[in-house]
């Protein structure tokens, strides 16, 4: 794989594809294959502890893989203060409410840019156990969301911070190219 070039189209892919055989994953490799003019990165959302193992032959046209295991947040800096951490929620609320009623390549590049070059920083404690976290999560519970976005919010507040985190922590990030991509997200 060569990992330095940009990927044409980024896909997100939720315990499926190249990891797992079944119906997602067989499209996924025939999506890559048939479509062997663009360029890939597979973004790759596991569970906490699997070590995964490919059960395809990666094409050549996928540049590089990120795994992000979720759940694996790490826990960030004992203290971040209290002014900082509400500074943060408050740069993410808007791109928050916006990724959950229909994700936009902008409103993701609003959560990296927040969490910016002090993403080190904000692990766990910051972006899941904090109250302002929990006060963002209400306030997004108490908008008006639909039912289906709601049983789906507290996973997808992690997960949003998650990837953005992992992105911002790979030493192949390059913030001016991380959001150029097309994005597709399958989710099973």
């Amino acid at each position: 794989m060569k990992s330095h070039q940009t990927a044409d189209v980024c896909l997100i892919l939720e315990g499926t594809y190249p990891y797992v055989f079944g119906g997602v994953s067989s499209w996924t490799q025939d999506l890559i294959k048939a479509q062997s003019h663009l360029t890939f990165h597979l973004l790759c959302l596991l569970p906490p502890d699997d070590e995964p193992k490919a059960c395809f032959d990666i094409p050549k046209n996928v540049l590089s893989i990120t795994n992000v295991h979720l759940q694996k947040l790490p826990q960030g800096s004992s203290f971040v203060f209290k002014k900082e951490r509400k500074k943060l929620f408050e740069a993410l609320s808007e791109p928050m409410h916006a990724l959950l009623e229909g994700t936009t390549l902008d409103s993701l590049d609003q959560v990296i840019n927040a969490l910016g070059d002090r993403s080190h920083k904000y692990g766990r404690k910051t972006l899941l156990d904090s109250q302002e976290s929990w006060d963002s999560f209400s306030t997004i519970c108490t908008t008006n969301l639909s039912s289906k976005v709601h049983f789906w919010t507290i996973s997808g507040h992690g997960v949003t911070f998650l990837a953005a985190s992992s992105l911002l922590c790979s030493p192949k990030f390059h913030p001016q190219s991380a959001i150029t991509p097309s994005v597709l997200v399958m989710q099973v």
